[in-house]
């Protein structure tokens, strides 16, 4: 399937070092055969961020640096094809231009999955003004938590959560999850809980696997 990536996931992937984590997990799921596609707007917050890397969202040089490389092998998002579509989903409480933009693709475009790290576009999906695009979403979004989840599963548990709370401001919940104070079971426990409850109660929209 053809990944297309909101600019929060990036951002705090990149905050969390684990962009070169998830290119690996991508390529063994086969998702690497097509470019994932971006949001243009992180090209902006990129070269605003550049003055003072350590003040922008991206928290650091490291950060920036690891997003501007990793978005270098994708491609933006195409325009908008249908600007019916298009201003009906930003008429619901959550959707910016940007998560619209990647919405209106993904009705057009079956193929495609989209990774997210803002549950506002996905609750507000899940309100009565998404009720005619929902169907069309089934099992089509991945939350950041399932990624960050796989990944510590898979690459490594104890250093994904050191990444995690080492950035605490970046995700507050996904740090309550995993922070330093909780036993590795417990914390382990309790992301797995959280991640599994998001997912079920977002009407079918979340997927459990990339």
């Amino acid at each position: 399937m053809e990944l297309l990536l909101d600019t929060d996931f990036i951002i705090k992937m990149a905050r969390y070092s684990l962009l070169d984590a998830f290119d690996e997990l991508a390529k063994a799921k086969n998702h690497a055969m097509l470019p994932f596609r971006y949001l243009y707007e992180i090209k902006d917050k990129m070269r605003r961020a550049k003055s003072d890397p350590a003040e922008s969202v991206f928290g650091s040089h490291v950060a920036l640096s690891s997003c501007q490389s990793f978005v270098a092998r994708g491609l933006e998002m195409a325009p908008v094809q249908d600007y019916d579509v298009f201003n009906d989903l930003r008429e619901i409480e959550g959707m910016d231009q940007g998560e619209s933009i990647l919405v209106e693709y993904m009705l057009r475009e079956t193929n495609a999955l989209m990774l997210s790290g803002d549950k506002k576009m996905i609750n507000g999906l899940n309100t009565q003004d998404g009720d005619n695009f929902r169907p069309l979403l089934q099992n089509r979004i991945v939350y950041l938590n399932r990624l960050i989840l796989t990944l510590a599963l898979g690459a490594g548990w104890d250093e994904v959560r050191r990444r995690v709370c080492e950035n605490a401001s970046c995700d507050a919940a996904l740090y309550t999850a995993l922070e330093p104070t909780l036993s590795k079971p417990d914390a382990e426990a309790k992301l797995y809980k959280m991640t599994v409850e998001y997912e079920r109660s977002s009407r079918g929209l979340l997927r459990a696997s990339l």
